[in-house]
């Protein structure tokens, strides 16, 4: 060192580069302090701040992002950081993941979970839509939760062929159970909101129970209603259903299911009141589910084949269903809304018969709605 220079300070090592300026190290000492006691609008960024300092800082930041229901950017936006920081792509990898742990079923919670799958790019949307899918078996028409069953049927429904084998039967029960609780909320409402007999409203129901036995097979489903039936309870629906013209004809409700092969058509109420089945073609499924306006003689006049709703129908419906490759859910052991007796199921057998008497009387109410028929 030279004589009456200076002395220089020991030169210490730094993880910046020259160029680039280092924090005061009196605000990096006092930022301890400063995060402990911060309140008010600082809470937040510094909230974050202090994640992104921890090992497992994508995962804290996707709690985070679901506890203020806001999307990762959405939060990052919220505290004035930003959104472009690599910390928050990863977040997106555990958002599906907290969704489904928490089961969250309420209206902010699954429209947070929209949004974030809306966020994503292709490929970590589909990891989510997956994991969902996988995670989610019960309940998943909890609630809010048909609003995500919708969503993830229009945007994946046309695109199976991305997800894996367990997602794919997921999703095609997700649908099943969205279509089928279509058809379950109007006969709920039409039993409970119209001036129906004890005995039309058992009929409503044995046809409500039956179909719940078919959920996994249902593909599509078209709800029409008469003019009446829909002032009486439209209010309250909260899914679409089509206006059924006056024809002279007693008030029915009618709904449309499609299965794989076949569509089956129920007529609920009045003179008939049967089951109709329909082969597939794209004509009569552009006919039952694209034309808007559709009237009941128009669907009679489609033909198919029928069976009737007479007393003790379940066990020859099921039989005839079969015959035509429309078959219970996987693993169903007895049919809902029958007795125990009579809704043992088996794959082989299906349903038991009526026993001798209960089968005449039958076969009489059989020859009765035979000639109904022939009228209409």
């Amino acid at each position: 060192m030279a004589l009456g220079s200076a002395p220089q300070p020991p030169v210490r090592k730094s993880c910046f580069s020259s160029n680039v300026p280092v924090l005061d190290r009196s605000l990096v000492e006092c930022f301890a302090e400063f995060a402990s006691t911060a309140a008010g609008i600082d809470a937040l960024p510094v909230q974050i701040i202090k994640i992104l300092t921890r090992d497992n800082s994508d995962y804290e930041l996707a709690k985070l992002s679901w506890q203020y229901l806001k999307t990762p950017t959405e939060l990052l936006a919220k505290a004035q950081l930003p959104a472009t920081i690599p910390a928050v792509d990863r977040a997106q990898v555990h958002l599906a993941g907290i969704f489904a742990k928490n089961q969250v079923s309420d209206l902010s919670g699954v429209e947070w979970l929209l949004r974030c799958l809306k966020e994503m790019p292709p490929a970590p949307q589909l990891a989510a839509v997956e994991e969902l899918l996988v995670k989610i078996s019960s309940d998943i028409l909890k609630n809010q939760r048909p609003k995500l069953v919708e969503w993830v049927r229009d945007e994946y429904y046309p695109k199976l062929q991305l997800v894996s084998a367990p997602a794919r039967e997921s999703l095609i029960r997700w649908i099943g159970a969205l279509n089928y609780s279509y058809f379950q909320k109007t006969i709920d409402l039409v039993a409970r909101m119209l001036r129906l007999s004890d005995a039309e409203i058992k009929q409503l129901e044995e046809r409500r129970d039956f179909w719940a036995n078919y959920t996994d097979r249902l593909k599509r489903v078209r709800l029409l209603l008469p003019q009446s039936s829909a002032s009486a309870i439209g209010y309250q629906l909260q899914f679409d259903v089509d206006i059924l013209p006056d024809e002279g004809a007693p008030a029915t409700e009618v709904c449309i299911f499609q299965f794989e092969d076949y569509c089956a058509i129920e007529f609920f109420r009045g003179t008939g009141a049967e089951l109709r089945l329909i082969g597939r073609s794209k004509e009569s499924d552009r006919l039952l589910f694209v034309k808007k306006e559709l009237s009941i003689k128009r669907i009679r006049k489609l033909g198919g084949e029928v069976h009737d709703r007479v007393f003790m129908w379940q066990s020859s419906c099921e039989k005839w269903l079969k015959k035509k490759k429309i078959l219970p859910n996987e693993g169903t052991k007895s049919f809902q809304g029958m007795s125990q007796y009579y809704g043992k199921y088996d794959a082989t057998n299906g349903l038991r018969m009526p026993e001798p008497q209960e089968q005449k009387e039958r076969e009489v109410l059989l020859k009765k709605w035979q000639k109904e028929m022939e009228s209409l």
